[in-house]
C-alpha cells in the first residue's frame, strides 16, 4: 500500500486508500483520536533522546519554550543546525532531524493503532519549495526508513481533490495559505485524457515563510502591547529561534502565541470581538480584540498574498491566454473571511472554500491510489515507472544558475519552465591547463528575461540563494577558452542531474543538495524515543 503524508507547518497527518470502502482513509493519532498531529517537538531536558511530538509538545511549549520546536517546515531548507547558544535545544538539532521525529511519530501511530507498516509514501510539499527544501524533506523521510515515491505539490493535490471528477476543462487558481507557507498556483485541468484528468501547471508563486503563524504573531504583538501598557512592563516578543531559556519573557511569548491562535480562530468564525485573559506567573490582564483591529493589523500580510496572486494571474493570462474558471481556497488559514472578500474584490469571482484542512491530504491519497505509475524493481521496492502516464505536469518553482568568472550568476533554468526539462548551455574554461570545474548552484525567484540571465556580482547575495556545489574533475588539463557544454536535467520533483562535456570527456554528476548520510545521526533517530 502507498500512504500519503501531509507534513504540515502546524499539523501533519497520514492518509491512504480504504479498498473496502473505496475512499480515502485518515489514520488517527493513537493518543488523542484526532486525524491530525500537531507538528511540534519537545526535547526532554534530562534525556535529549526522548522527544514528545504532537499535543503533549504543544502543552509543554508554554512551560519550556526553549526545548520546543514549532513551524519547522519553514526552516526545512536551512542547512545549519540550531545554535545551542541562542536556543536551548540539544546540540546537533536541525530541521531535518526535527522533521524526521514528526514523521516517526506519524508512522508509529499507524503501526500501533492499525497494525500497518508504513513504507512506501508520497509526501506533500508547497509548490513554491525550492530544490533544497524538497531534498531535505526526502532526507527526513529516508532517515526513518521511508521510501519516498514522489513529492507532490500541495496545490496539485488540492486541485486533484477538487477536480478529479470534472467532466470539462477548467482553469483553476489554487490559493493555499497554511500555517507557515503560502502558495498560489494556476492549474489547468484537462478532462478525460485517456479516462484520466490531466493537471497542468501554468504558473506558480508564493512565499515559503508566510502563513497563519504570521497572523498569529501580529495578534500576539497586539496582546503584548496591551499587556505592557496595563502593567507598566516592557517585555518584547521573541522570535521562536531565540527562546533560549524558560524565563518570564520566553514563557510570556509562548502564551501569547497560543492565545493569538485561539483569538484568530474565534474572530474567523464571525465573532465581532473576543475578550481574552493573557499573562504568566499569576499576572494577567483582560484584552479585547475586535474584528476591525484584527483586519487592520494583518492587512499588510493579506496584501502580500493578493499582490502575488495578481501578478500570477496577469502572467498566466498574457502568456497562456488562460482565463480563470474557478478559485479554490485551501489551507486552514483561508478560513479567515477577509481572504475570500479580498480575492473576490481583486478577481471578480467568489472563491470556494474547499475542505481547507484535508483537501491536500485527500488529493495526495487519491494520487497515490488512482495514478498507478509505480512498479517493483527486482528487490521488490516500488519506484516510478516512466513508461506509464503521469497525469500531472509540473513547472519549475525557482530560477537556477551557476556561478561564473567574476562572481556573476548565469541562469540556466527559469521559474515556470515546464518539467521535466533538459537544457544545454555552452561555457568556456577560464584557465590554461584547467583540470576541474566547480559547479556552484544558486536559486532565485527571478522569472525569465534577457536582463536577468546574467546576474551582476554585486546583486548575487541580494537576489540569489546559494544551494549547493560539486567539483567535476577531468582526466587531463584543457586550454583556456576550451568550450564546455553543461547539460542539466530536472525531473518532475525539481531534482537535478548534470552532465559536463569538455573535449572528449563526459562527466555526469548529481549536485548534493543536502548533508551526506551520517550513520551516527541515523542511529540516533532510529533509537530516539518518540512519545
Amino acid at each position: 500500500m502507498i500512504y500519503d503524508i501531509d507534513l504540515g507547518t502546524t499539523n501533519s497527518c497520514v492518509a491512504g486508500w480504504d479498498e473496502k470502502r473505496d475512499q480515502v482513509k485518515f489514520y488517527r493519532n493513537v493518543v488523542t483520536g484526532s486525524t491530525v498531529t500537531p507538528s511540534v517537538v519537545y526535547f526532554d531536558p534530562d534525556d535529549p533522546s526522548v522527544a514528545s511530538v504532537g499535543d503533549d509538545a504543544v502543552s509543554l511549549f508554554k512551560m519550556r519554550p526553549d526545548r520546543t520546536v514549532r513551524g519547522i517546515k519553514r526552516r526545512i531548507g536551512d542547512k545549519d543546525a540550531y545554535d545551542v547558544h541562542t536556543n536551548g535545544l540539544p546540540e546537533g538539532t536541525d530541521p531535518v532531524l526535527v522533521s524526521s521525529l514528526i514523521l516517526k511519530k506519524l508512522v508509529e501511530d499507524v503501526k500501533r493503532g492499525y497494525e500497518e507498516e508504513v513504507k512506501d509514501v508520497v509526501i506533500t510539499v508547497p509548490a513554491y519549495f525550492g530544490s533544497l527544501e524538497r531534498e531535505n524533506t526526502k532526507r527526513a523521510a529516508k532517515e526513518i526508513g521511508l521510501n519516498v515515491l514522489e513529492l507532490i505539490n500541495e496545490p496539485t493535490a488540492a486541485a486533484l481533490s477538487y477536480g478529479i471528477d470534472l467532466t470539462e476543462d477548467k482553469n483553476i487558481v489554487v490559493y493555499d495559505l497554511g500555517g507557515g507557507t503560502f502558495d498560489v498556483s494556476f492549474v489547468r485541468v484537462i478532462a478525460n485524457v485517456g479516462n484520466v484528468n490531466t493537471f497542468r501547471y501554468i504558473a506558480i508563486d508564493g512565499d515559503a515563510k508566510l502563513g497563519g503563524l504570521d497572523w498569529d504573531r501580529e495578534i500576539a504583538q497586539m496582546l503584548l502591547e496591551r499587556y505592557n501598557e496595563e502593567l507598566g512592563a516592557s517585555y518584547s516578543l521573541k522570535k521562536e529561534e531565540e527562546l533560549n531559556n524558560d524565563g518570564v519573557e520566553a514563557r510570556l511569548t509562548a502564551v501569547l502565541f497560543e492565545s493569538a491562535e485561539k483569538i484568530k480562530k474565534l474572530l474567523s468564525s464571525g465573532r465581532p470581538y473576543v475578550d481574552y485573559s493573557v499573562g504568566v506567573d499569576g499576572v494577567f490582564c483582560k484584552v479585547r480584540v475586535t474584528q476591525d483591529e484584527f483586519y487592520e493589523r494583518t492587512k499588510h500580510l493579506l496584501d502580500r498574498t493578493i499582490e502575488m496572486m495578481r501578478k500570477l494571474v496577469a502572467n498566466a493570462k498574457a502568456n497562456a491566454k488562460a482565463d480563470i474558471d474557478e478559485i479554490i481556497l485551501v489551507g486552514g488559514s483561508t478560513r479567515m473571511p477577509q481572504i475570500a472578500k479580498a480575492i473576490c474584490a481583486e478577481i471578480g469571482k467568489t472563491p470556494k472554500l474547499h475542505d481547507p484542512d484535508y483537501a491536500v491530504a485527500n488529493g495526495a491519497a487519491i494520487f497515490a491510489q488512482k495514478m498507478n505509475h509505480y512498479s517493483e524493481d527486482i528487490d521488490g521496492i516500488l519506484k516510478p515507472d516512466p513508461f506509464k502516464a503521469n497525469p500531472i505536469s509540473n513547472i519549475l518553482s525557482k530560477t537556477y544558475g551557476l556561478i561564473v568568472l567574476g562572481g556573476h550568476v548565469s541562469n540556466i533554468m527559469f521559474k515556470n519552465d515546464t518539467l521535466p526539462l533538459d537544457k544545454t548551455h555552452i561555457f568556456h574554461l577560464a584557465d590554461d591547463n584547467q583540470q576541474s570545474v566547480l559547479l556552484k548552484l544558486y536559486e532565485s525567484d527571478l522569472e525569465f528575461s534577457n536582463e536577468n540571465r546574467l546576474i551582476d556580482v554585486s546583486e548575487v547575495d541580494e537576489k540569489c540563494k546559494y544551494v549547493a556545489e560539486c567539483l567535476v574533475e577531468f582526466v587531463r588539463g584543457y586550454a583556456r577558452n576550451t568550450p564546455m557544454t553543461i547539460s542539466v536535467k530536472a525531473n518532475n520533483e525539481q531534482l537535478f542531474d548534470f552532465e559536463v562535456v569538455v573535449g572528449t570527456e563526459t562527466q555526469k554528476t548529481q549536485i548534493s543538495l543536502c548533508t551526506p548520510d551520517d550513520p551516527e545521526r541515523r542511529r540516533y533517530i532510529e533509537s530516539a524515543t518518540v512519545l
